[in-house]
């Protein structure tokens, strides 16, 4: 399986609260020598300018630019969180984030099988009636 990781402890200009105690950092770095064991990590980059490969259609730029379509498993670390119609993560860049709503994910390149996200903000993981209004659109069916 091919994996890509995706981590941001602190935001420019702090337009986020930084994490602190390098707590993303630890768990992304334990992820990764842990999935490194079995599968192949293609990737492993912050936030930085990621909303592109990230969060919006035709995102298959590949494992250069760290594109959730280049891989089949992506791990994502950071602030985020999510309303009635959309997921959203906060990128680097400030005032920047990347929405499920704009997401197409499999449009190019590879099918991603899993997103996992670890969440600052644990409003994101909560189940409710609006899970599927979030999460359909990044992973309907490309014809």
């Amino acid at each position: 399986m091919d994996v890509g990781t995706r981590c941001q402890q602190e935001y420019q200009n702090n337009w986020q609260v930084d994490v602190g105690n390098s707590d993303v950092w630890r768990r992304c770095s334990n992820f990764n020598n842990q999935i490194k064991q079995t599968d192949d990590l293609k990737f492993y980059y912050n936030l930085h300018g990621a909303k592109t490969g990230s969060g919006e259609t035709n995102d298959g730029c590949g494992w250069g630019c760290g594109s959730a379509d280049s891989v089949d498993f992506l791990y994502m670390n950071g602030h985020a969180g999510s309303n009635a119609s959309t997921a959203f993560w906060a990128m680097w860049d400030q005032n920047s984030s990347a929405l499920s709503s704009n997401m197409r994910l499999g449009d190019n390149s590879r099918e991603l099988m899993v997103l996992a996200r670890s969440l600052v903000l644990l409003e994101a993981q909560r189940w409710n009636a609006n899970i599927l209004a979030r999460w359909q659109p990044p992973f309907q069916e490309a014809w």
